[in-house]
């Protein structure tokens, strides 16, 4: 990939990437609207519903503790991306190379949770249903809101000031 770039950045950020796409992979085939539309419409779903907590889905049976993780997916995402930004920031010193590893994560994470999603089981009491009309719109939606959180976190990582090495003369 790079050749100014450590392996332990790549290894460490695709590890991360596995780990993120794992959440929307399982959350696309619920087939319930409280997982849907918390996916496609991200950030801003995520900043109109935070006053109102989200409880059981009685119809879909999707356990309040999932709807919590999907709503705040976004968020924690950007944390992710930030500390990987960071970190490579920290190691090169150029912002660029940062740059292109969010951008693997996020490409990484978008591609992880379709095989996911594949294999997953839904939640609702009929079994496993999967609606695959449903998945691409989401699925793109869930690529928008992963590109925005990875460069919500490169822009959080560049803001935060680094030491400078010195050395002794």
């Amino acid at each position: 990939m790079s050749k100014r770039l450590p392996p332990s950045i790549w290894l460490v950020t695709l590890l991360i990437a596995v780990i993120l796409g794992i959440v929307p992979g399982l959350a696309l085939p619920q087939n319930a609207l409280s997982t849907g539309i918390a996916l496609l419409f991200g950030w801003l779903f995520l900043l109109a519903s935070l006053p109102f907590a989200p409880g059981v889905d009685y119809v879909t049976h999707i356990p309040e503790w999932f709807a919590w993780l999907i709503l705040l997916y976004y968020p924690f995402v950007l944390l992710m991306a930030s500390v990987c930004a960071y970190w490579t920031m920290l190691l090169t010193g150029r912002k660029r190379q940062a740059l292109l590893v969010v951008g693997l994560l996020a490409a990484a994470t978008a591609l992880v949770c379709i095989p996911v999603s594949l294999i997953a089981p839904s939640l609702n009491s009929n079994g496993t249903s999967f609606t695959v009309g449903l998945i691409l719109p989401v699925w793109l939606g869930v690529v928008a809101n992963l590109l925005v959180s990875a460069g919500l976190g490169w822009c959080i990582a560049s803001l935060i000031p680094r030491s400078k090495h010195r050395t002794a003369s």
